[in-house]
């Protein structure tokens, strides 16, 4: 992992003239927005002025001004998501604040800011038993990293839909079923069998799905870690071998310094590992400066983090500490 030191020399001499180019973009922003609320505001209040002074009925004026409380509101919100929406902002910021992170941390890696994590790889984890109905995400990375291990990640966010009846109709009902970063890295030698580790937070659905984690529990004799986690595997003879003491510590030190769930999973020729996050971790912050170098830094913590996992349970990959690979065919994105 870089140091703050160095993280602090590429603001100061890589980052900054491209900061600060944003940053009057994000002004610019953040003035329609409080000009858009001040108007409003006048619009409320000048709608309730007259109401009051033309609607003799108290009761049929406080109704107007309800409707005004709801409607104004309302179009103070649309207005405020098509202002903090602006393109041209928010491409520059992908492009010059994280994917330059993202090379700081290694120079291999690809970034697309529009493109997600393949469907078909969520799936075939194994680690959800959902299939999800809804499945979007973004701040796709990819790199290899060595001549027979490749790593791709993004944020993701996927739901499932079921039929709830609601006073005798039946409605949609959406739910989460993983929102935070997804990876999944090649593994050379492939696996045998299936392990999945999920956090005992998790509920596993006692219907078993092609899609969802098969096998039986296994314990690791680990009373720590048996408490957060609950492990499926369908071969527990290669399961122990995986969950070596290294990764057990691993795990545990993860779920102690941080308040995220972790899963993982061990199937075919991957190893996929899920680090949920409620808020989107890469988007830009309006009403903050970008010239603020704690800001940059909480970027790359994010990242790093959650890049530094894979680390953790492959030695193999070693991020940012390899040889750039010379060869001239272009990584699959």
């Amino acid at each position: 992992m870089k140091t703050v030191e160095e993280l602090r020399k590429f603001f100061n001499t890589e980052l900054q003239a491209d900061l600060h180019e944003i940053e009057g973009k994000r002004k610019k922003v953040v003035n329609k927005v409080y000009i858009l609320i001040a108007g409003m505001t006048f619009v409320f209040c000048l709608g309730s002025y007259i109401v009051l002074n033309s609607i003799k009925e108290l009761a049929e004026a406080l109704g107007f001004i309800a409707l005004f409380a709801v409607v104004i509101p309302a179009l103070t919100y649309m207005f405020y998501k098509d202002a903090t929406s602006n393109k041209d902002f928010y491409n520059q910021f992908k492009t010059k604040v994280i994917e330059r992170i993202v090379k700081f941390i290694d120079p291999s890696f690809i970034y697309i800011s529009h493109k997600c994590i393949e469907s078909r790889d969520f799936i075939d984890s194994k680690i959800f038993s959902e299939t999800p109905k809804r499945y979007k995400g973004d701040d796709y990375v990819v790199g290899k990293i060595s001549p027979h291990t490749r790593i791709q990640f993004s944020e993701l966010h996927t739901e499932s839909k079921m039929q709830v009846d609601v006073k005798g109709e039946k409605v949609n009902k959406w739910n989460n079923v993983f929102k935070g970063l997804f990876f999944v890295a090649d593994y050379g030698p492939g696996f045998k069998a299936e392990t999945v580790i999920l956090p005992r937070t998790h509920n596993v659905s006692n219907t078993k799905t092609a899609n969802g984690p098969n096998g039986n529990p296994y314990n690791t004799g680990n009373q720590e870690f048996d408490n957060i986690f609950r492990v499926l595997s369908t071969n527990p003879q290669e399961t122990e071998k995986i969950l070596d003491i290294r990764l057990i510590e691993s795990l545990i030190d993860f779920h102690r310094g941080s308040k995220t769930d972790i899963y993982c999973s061990f199937v075919h020729n991957r190893i996929s590992v899920a680090v949920s996050h409620i808020k989107d971790l890469f988007e830009p912050e309006i009403f903050h400066t970008l010239l603020d170098f704690k800001i940059i830094e909480e970027y790359y913590d994010d990242l790093y983090k959650a890049i530094s996992i894979m680390e953790k349970i492959n030695p193999e990959i070693k991020i940012g500490n390899h040889t750039p690979q010379t060869t001239t065919e272009p990584v699959k994105a």
